[in-house]
């Protein structure tokens, strides 16, 4: 991508103008670490112009400004500057709500409401429930119609009505477990899934008597799967489906992790992916990344570990532990940590707290923690 395309695409982003194409295109550049940096970059020198302008005469303190923000910068990449230059006068007009869309952007679930962390469930309505962890009841639709019955943490949906032959119109339900959560749902099958945090399914209130029992993961998720010869259950999670016939495995398939894999604890499946597909058996991971799919041998422990509420590594990068940790313990990780992030660390922990975590990986690597007083953000800089 030429730097004049690429800034014409953050331009429209950031105005709020930019369509799903472009979205799209901009979003696989992000995967790449560096170019998210620079992206970062842009983003924050668009807000300090932004809060500079907001008292002053555009054309009388331009130059007051834009020396302001090079002082304050100096260590910034020359091109980051020019594309100030170049656009300021545009970007004094463009709202903050850019920073949340861009944050949105990279990982739409970091970043929550205050009701999107709590646990909720959309009917076919289109009505949202929010789910009080612990409580026990019937959930309804607004027109007064039973849809299914909470028990604490469970959800469980019956398979009252009967089956009708021929074309029906399936209503969904979709399920979200915001970060720090975790939830269960039977399905109308009598399939068993465990929802992981920071993670959604969404599925058919009943399935039809004909044809697969498909539902929908953004996330992780373990599913035993009610065995049914003549209806195959597929989970769908990015385009990397998982068929099966009756079995128990695990899918993870966050967004901002960039690839989606199939762990299988018993049975067998069938994993289908950009027009290729494998099989898979009891100990292997079927992982689908760049549009490809690799099979290899895993501890199967360590990826159903977190539905028994255990965080569990195995030489696990330094990077890949810190998006565990900010899923399980609902909080965001900030600092300068660069040179941590491929340095493999190996433990166990279950009812530690964050602090306790921490405190043991300094054990073995040298860097300083700070937790800051609300608790959701942690501050990690590596000592020198």
């Amino acid at each position: 991508m030429s730097s004049n395309h690429l800034e014409s695409l953050i331009l429209k982003f950031l105005e709020g103008t930019i369509s799903e194409k472009e979205t799209a295109i901009l979003k696989e550049w992000l995967h790449k670490s560096e170019y998210r940096k620079t992206f970062e970059a842009y983003i924050k020198q668009h807000f300090e112009l932004q809060l500079l302008l907001q008292d002053s005469d555009k054309a009388k303190d331009y130059s007051n400004i834009l020396a302001s923000i090079q002082k304050g910068q100096a260590t910034r990449k020359q091109p980051v500057i020019a594309f100030v230059l170049r656009y300021a006068a545009i970007f004094a007009g463009i709202t903050v709500g850019a920073l949340f869309a861009y944050y949105q952007l990279i990982d739409p679930k970091k970043h929550q409401s205050a009701q999107e962390s709590k646990v909720t469930l959309q009917l076919q309505d289109g009505s949202i429930k929010v789910l009080e962890e612990g409580a026990s009841g019937s959930i309804i639709t607004a027109e007064g119609q039973k849809v299914v019955q909470q028990q604490k943490n469970v959800l469980l949906y019956a398979d009252t009505v009967p089956h009708i032959a021929g074309p029906e119109i399936m209503a969904y339900n979709e399920l979200t477990v915001p970060y720090g959560k975790k939830f269960e749902l039977k399905l109308s099958d009598g399939t068993h899934v465990y929802l992981n945090s920071g993670s959604s399914l969404k599925y058919p209130v009943r399935f039809l008597v004909d044809g697969n029992r498909e539902v929908f993961l953004d996330g992780e998720a373990y599913f035993e799967v009610e065995k049914n010869d003549g209806n195959p259950f597929v989970v769908n999670a990015q385009g990397f489906n998982t068929v099966v016939l009756g079995t128990k495995f695990n899918v993870s398939s966050y967004k901002n992790e960039y690839n989606t894999s199939t762990v299988l604890v018993e049975g067998a499946v069938r994993v289908e992916g950009n027009g290729k597909a494998t099989e898979i058996r009891p100990g292997e991971r079927a992982t689908f990344e760049n549009g490809n799919i690799a099979v290899d041998r895993v501890n199967v422990e360590k990826h159903i570990a977190w539905t028994k509420g255990q965080l569990y590594f195995v030489d696990d990068s330094f990077a890949l532990i810190l998006k565990e940790l900010e899923r399980h313990f609902d909080m965001e990780v900030q600092g300068n940590h660069k040179d941590l992030d491929s340095i493999p660390f190996t433990g166990t922990f279950e009812t530690e707290t964050l602090e306790d975590i921490l405190t043991t990986f300094q054990l073995h690597s040298d860097f300083s923690y700070k937790v800051s007083e609300n608790g959701k953000i942690v501050f990690i800089n590596q000592l020198q």
